[in-house]
């Protein structure tokens, strides 16, 4: 694992007891007040990753929100390297992935210093998306749930057509995230974490179980709760974009591509049809980010010197 302790980088850090409770409860989670965020968005920035899909969901709220020209943005490149973590394209490592920047506002080559800028004692991963207060110079906010619903709550109800938290939906949409968040979103690296055969075989099947199930929800409806895009929509989509180019053959997903379930492949491909979403999907980056991190292919072999075998519908 990369992070830091006390503010110190590490590119490998091998948890005790004692750090892996710090590292459990590290991360920001400062409460935003939407006022402050609508009357000044100026103050804010995002620093964010194409290729993350936490990162993702945040970018696309921001696109839907039309908030562009308010709400500045910095994207880290898509490879997340093992000795420095996520980094920013410089004049001397130029990124050739489109819209991957420099860091807007201090010129940082990796994430990391914004962490140590804002904390300089902080204990925990380095991760994306992060809000900073330009204000304060602090992290107001690295949770990107929370982000995205500052965001609405601020400024969805000036978008009607793109208001994603809308309050006769809010216990319908609640529900709706949860299930999505954890049996799918977390669920994919739940299997492509596995440390075992059968923790693998486990796990995939009620992934899988789940992707059923809300397949059959969409039967008849254009989107996951009402009649409009919100939250729930948001969430699943930065999932789906992934899961038949890097989650199938990087995570073993592989009981089915997303492409054979029918009315979730019809949900993705419709929202794929909004300009404001279109735009915000990557793949180039995706393929990066999932294969070119050995993370990920490493936990493919056992303790035992075997590895995990993928399952596949027959």
């Amino acid at each position: 694992m990369r992070g830091l302790i006390a503010g110190r980088w590490h590119q490998c850090i091998e948890l005790d007891d004692k750090l892996a409770e710090k590292f459990g409860k590290s991360g920001y989670n400062n409460q935003l007040d939407s006022d402050t965020f609508k009357q000044s968005p100026e103050r804010f920035h995002l620093y964010v990753s194409y290729a993350c899909p936490f990162a993702h969901r945040v970018i696309l709220t921001r696109s839907l929100l039309k908030l562009e020209n308010h709400l500045s943005m910095s994207v880290v490149d898509p490879y997340l390297s093992r000795q420095q973590g996520w980094s920013f394209a410089t004049p001397e490592h130029p990124s050739p992935y489109e819209g991957v920047t420099a860091d807007k506002l201090y010129d940082s080559r990796f994430l990391y210093e914004l962490y140590q800028r804002s904390h300089p004692d902080y204990t925990g991963r380095v991760t994306v998306p992060v809000l900073w207060d330009r204000a304060t110079e602090t992290i107001v906010s690295n949770n990107s749930f929370d982000i995205m619903r500052a965001m609405n709550l601020a400024f969805g109800h000036q978008q009607a057509e793109a208001d994603l938290y809308p309050e006769h939906l809010r216990p319908e949409i609640d529900r709706a995230n949860e299930m999505i968040t954890q049996a799918i979103n977390l669920g994919v690296y739940r299997v492509g974490m596995a440390t075992s055969q059968a923790m693998y075989e486990a796990e995939l099947l009620q992934l899988f179980d789940a992707l059923e199930k809300l397949d059959r929800q969409l039967e008849n409806r254009c989107f996951i709760v009402g009649d409009q895009l919100t939250e729930a929509d948001c969430l699943l989509f930065t999932t789906a974009v992934r899961f038949d180019i890097a989650y199938y053959p990087v995570l073993y997903t592989s009981l089915k591509y997303w492409r054979d379930f029918p009315n979730l492949s019809r949900h993705r491909d419709r929202l794929m049809e909004i300009p404001a979403i279109a735009t915000t999907v990557k793949p180039d980056q995706y393929l990066r980010h999932y294969f070119d991190d050995d993370s990920f292919i490493n936990r493919r072999q056992l303790s035992n010197g075997h590895f995990i075998v993928p399952k596949v519908s027959c």
